[in-house]
């Protein structure tokens, strides 16, 4: 046996695809898989990339950019200071405000938004930042379409036989080898209004991104409406476990005991990866009714740092809301007692 035919004998074992397959079932293979293909991937390599990620047309320029060019149209944009992809204490405050959610307004976030930049045409952080801001002031007031319990309409429109809600949610950036700079967000969407909202999203990105249409890899929500209070809650806890994946390993912070505790051991977080560095405003940040400001006005401590808390993500901040609902309650019955004694002649 020559070393020919025994190179082509293990290329067929291994392979045999490759040697077996007419080129007619090739090439029909071929369209059959052709639009799951990223771009720019190698031909027989469909998950993988040759060069950076994918950037479209170019969406809208930031402000900035836009005032710079049209003052100085032949000097190059002055660069933002790059970043690190790296949470540290960002990633704490994102914990508190999704405890916060649940704790003052009752509510789990219930959506997983995933939005790449580079198929909206946008490659840098802080467009990507300015854009998002923009997405989520538009949200804000898509979801405030409906009636208020006892209030009347809050806007005429199809969806006014639905709550009006508000826009609750948290957000990562992160650099991926394969989708390059994208965002992750956790919101909370009524279950009644899933299905609208995943159609007007994509048509809001679309329009602030001046296109007619984004390609389906542009924008995925994921979440179950389940039924279950605690399946909500494990989803919702899943998720920022993994899109806090890029906290520092060596972030700790300090134990009222005096030692110190690796933030990462606490979380649980995924396995940790750091991609390239961007120009983001910011890596993570929230909504102005569950961040920093909304929980030191209603003085909220996270459960991460009173004593004797064994787990963390077990939704007990449902269960504190329920319970100072009902005290409310009937600390106002007996006011109400007290006042109407206060009336009697006796």
């Amino acid at each position: 046996m020559t070393n020919e035919t025994l190179k082509m004998k293990l290329l067929s074992e291994l392979f045999p695809t490759a040697i077996s397959l007419p080129p007619d079932d090739c090439m029909s293979g071929w369209n059959l898989t052709g639009h799951t293909r990223r771009p720019g991937a190698p031909e027989h390599w469909p998950h993988m990339l040759t060069g950076t990620p994918f950037v479209g047309p170019a969406a809208p320029n930031h402000p900035r950019v836009a005032a710079w060019l049209k003052k100085y149209p032949f000097k190059p944009v002055p660069k933002k200071r790059m970043k690190r992809t790296v949470l540290e204490r960002q990633a704490v405050k994102v914990y508190e405000a999704i405890a916060f959610a649940m704790r003052h307004h009752g509510v789990v976030l219930n959506a997983h938004l995933t939005i790449v930049w580079g198929y909206l045409g946008v490659s840098d952080g802080e467009q990507a930042s300015w854009l998002l801001t923009r997405f989520n002031h538009e949200a804000a007031k898509w979801l405030k379409v409906g009636f208020i319990p006892g209030g009347g309409r809050k806007r005429r429109s199809q969806r006014v036989s639905v709550e009006s809600s508000e826009h609750i949610y948290v957000y990562v950036n992160e650099w991926g080898r394969r989708q390059g700079l994208h965002t992750h967000e956790l919101a909370f969407i009524p279950p009644e209004k899933k299905v609208q909202f995943e159609t007007w999203a994509r048509s809001c990105l679309a329009r602030l991104c001046g296109r007619d249409h984004i390609p389906l890899q542009a924008l995925r929500i994921t979440g179950g409406n389940w039924a279950a209070e605690h399946q909500r809650v494990w989803l919702c806890w899943n998720w920022f476990r993994y899109i806090t994946k890029t906290l520092d390993p060596t972030y700790s912070r300090a134990c009222s005991d005096g030692s110190t505790v690796l933030v990462r051991d606490v979380f649980r977080s995924k396995p940790f990866y750091e991609g390239a560095e961007v120009t983001c405003n910011q890596l993570a940040s929230g909504s102005r009714n569950i961040w920093t400001q909304a929980q030191a006005r209603e003085g909220f401590v996270a459960r991460l740092y009173q004593p004797g808390v064994g787990d963390i993500y077990d939704g007990a901040e449902l269960d504190e809301r329920r319970w100072a609902l009902m005290q409310a309650a009937e600390d106002a019955r007996q006011a109400e007692f007290i006042r109407g004694l206060d009336t009697l002649n006796l």
